[in-house]
């Protein structure tokens, strides 16, 4: 059954990004500097979400190392987990260039697709070796993206 139900997730999601990719790139309202960025950042964001768990955990303290080598200081003065940057960063420009991109619908429109993705990727990481599904990341990237589309929204009006 674990099989079958995976199968349905991982399809509907990657179903799910490539509509909004095509969307994406049909919108005529925005440049296509604007769109490729935001095709590339969604593919980006799928990736990312799809590593394996030992992957990225290989990324990660190899991150680290690089990090440590440079400045031993930065790290212990560190309070949170810079994985959690990543989530931030990259969820805050889905913001921004959703709503750059998307300038025709309204804000909740937007803010539903933000949701989607936040929520697509944390429900996709229950069926990928070695990730987790946490709310409290879903939460970091709906807020993140929820506040880059606010700011490009402030800037643009």
């Amino acid at each position: 059954m674990f099989p079958a139900v995976r199968n349905i997730v991982i399809g509907a999601w990657v179903a799910f990004f490539l509509f909004l990719v095509g969307s994406c790139l049909l919108m005529r309202e925005a440049s296509i500097v604007a769109r490729l960025l935001l095709v590339l950042l969604i593919f980006s964001i799928v990736v990312g979400t799809s590593i394996p768990g030992e992957i990225k955990q290989g990324v990660s303290d190899d991150v680290m190392t690089q990090i440590s080598a440079g400045s031993g200081q930065f790290i212990t003065n560190i309070p949170f987990d810079l994985s959690k940057l990543w989530h931030f960063g990259f969820f805050v420009l889905l913001g921004v260039l959703l709503g750059w991109v998307m300038t025709g619908a309204s804000l909740f429109s937007i803010m539903i697709v933000v949701l989607m993705v936040a929520g697509g990727t944390e429900l996709a990481q229950l069926y990928i070796e070695g990730r987790t599904a946490l709310i409290t990341d879903f939460f970091l990237d709906a807020f993140s993206g929820i506040l880059g589309l606010v700011l490009i929204r402030m800037l643009r009006f």
